[in-house]
């Protein structure tokens, strides 16, 4: 077996292993996101490579510096919170309930890109030019409808125009340490 075979048959069984550690036996498995998570793991090397167009190196390992136990957490944590949105979306967005969801969402994001990071800071500065790049669809698949975009993107929108100082000011939410994530 040649060594690249060997490297993509490991990361298709990292990939298989995380996904069946974020589903817990007997849940209800969304399909979308479970091809959604063994592809961003196999596709870890070239979300690295795409990144360092934008990135210095170091911050592009500072972003995936993270071990496979937290990575399992935070992709439970992810999974969890888009089917809430998914079974909110008959809610008005700024709806209180809702708003805490987008508040958890944003801080889940904060914790795993640590915004308060260099990397982060790079990514904010630019932003425009990271817009107008034209997004591969196959290395960055989106399991989500239209419609639960549209939702979660004026539910976040209502938050960061009633919780932030100056609207559109990217002022990260208080960090929470690891450890204490549930």
């Amino acid at each position: 077996m040649t060594l690249k075979k060997r490297e993509q048959l490991d990361a298709v069984l990292k990939a298989l292993d995380h996904a069946l550690h974020v589903f817990e036996a007997g849940e209800e498995i969304d399909w979308e996101v479970f091809v959604a998570l063994i592809l961003s793991i196999q596709k870890e090397k070239q979300h690295k490579e795409w990144l360092q167009r934008w990135l210095d190196k170091e911050s592009v390992d500072q972003l995936f510096n993270i071990s496979d136990q937290e990575q399992i957490k935070f992709s439970k944590q992810y999974v969890e919170m888009m089917r809430d949105f998914k079974q909110s979306m008959d809610k008005d967005p700024g709806a209180p309930e809702v708003q805490e969801l987008v508040h958890r969402y944003l801080q889940l994001t904060n914790d795993v890109i640590q915004t308060d990071s260099k990397a982060f800071k790079q990514l904010v500065d630019k932003i425009e030019e990271i817009k107008e790049d034209e997004w591969d669809k196959e290395l960055f698949f989106n399991p989500y409808s239209p419609e639960l975009e549209t939702f979660m993107n004026e539910a976040i929108r209502i938050y960061i125009e009633n919780n932030q100082p100056h609207h559109g000011d990217l002022t990260p939410l208080p960090s929470k340490k690891k450890d204490d994530l549930v």
